[in-house]
């Protein structure tokens, strides 16, 4: 078969796409809508990454978390793709980006058309000048849509989370244009912050904030950056440190269970202790109400 077809970032939070575990041709696809097509850049403990067209800037920990994959099963993933001369990895203290090595080739159709535009300026007059630039107009306006909606997706509005999170979508949308003009937060930092913020909901089985609030309040999560590596190194001590000093913070059960099953896993020992600490807490909290 020849050819290729379009796919809309939509569907990285669809039902249909979403599943238990992902498989290696979806990872590659979710790889390849994950990736900027224009230059930008994000800030991570304080670190500038600049992330052009084509790359992605992803942990092995955040793939991990989005795949439902092992972290070594993720880092063989990425060898394996590199071997294949299809991306390039370059890692650094704080993150890793991806380069998709040939993403333009992935965009041909709007490489032609930047092409065919080309020549057709040329040959324009000053008088067709106008024109373009109302056509030019148009098509940045229909980028920053096609940037706010692939924003605005990424908050669920049907999910294992619970809560009505994302309604009265066009005030939403507004406030996304107004977070991105006042360069509070670059596309990619605002994307991170939203896509965390509803994997640490679903971890814990907490609510999701309805989105108008959640846009109002943009969680800081420099000073997170620390509990983050400790939950990388340690879960058991990353959990432990959650539940003595976050005065409402509970775990899903399933959750610590789950940990005994993965590379961080957590001896028997650490599961019993932090089990019987996060039932005490649980059974507080509901007494307190």
């Amino acid at each position: 078969m020849e050819g290729w077809i379009k796919l809309h970032r939509s569907l990285l939070e669809s039902d249909f796409w979403k599943c238990e575990t992902f498989s290696r041709g979806q990872a590659w696809v979710d790889l390849l809508m994950l990736a900027n097509f224009k230059d930008s850049f994000f800030y991570k403990r304080g670190v500038k990454i600049d992330v052009k067209r084509g790359q992605l800037g992803r942990s092995e920990v955040e793939l991990s978390d989005r795949w439902k994959w092992s972290r070594s099963k993720v880092r063989k993933f990425l060898k394996d793709l590199e071997k294949e001369q299809q991306i390039k990895v370059v890692k650094s203290s704080v993150t890793q980006v991806i380069t998709i090595i040939k993403y333009n080739d992935f965009q041909s159709e709007e490489q032609q058309k930047d092409i065919k535009r080309t020549a057709k300026e040329q040959q324009k007059d000053s008088k067709k000048t106008h024109i373009k630039k109302g056509n030019n107009d148009k098509k940045e306006k229909n980028e920053e849509e096609d940037i706010i909606n692939d924003i605005y997706s990424l908050y669920p509005t049907n999910c294992p989370v619970k809560g009505n999170s994302n309604d009265k979508g066009k005030a939403n949308k507004e406030q996304i244009k107004r977070i991105l003009k006042s360069k509070e937060e670059t596309v990619d930092s605002l994307k991170a912050k939203i896509e965390r913020y509803v994997r640490e909901c679903k971890s814990s089985n907490t609510f999701l904030k309805n989105f108008k609030t959640f846009l109002n309040n943009l969680p800081d999560y420099s000073e997170e950056e620390k509990k983050d590596e400790l939950k990388e190194v340690n879960p058991y001590l990353w959990i432990k440190k959650q539940l003595e000093e976050e005065p409402k913070k509970t775990f899903n059960s399933s959750y610590i269970n789950s940990l005994r099953h993965k590379e961080m896993k957590l001896s028997d020992e650490e599961f019993k202790e932090l089990s019987k600490m996060n039932n005490l807490k649980a059974e507080r909290l509901r007494f307190a109400k």
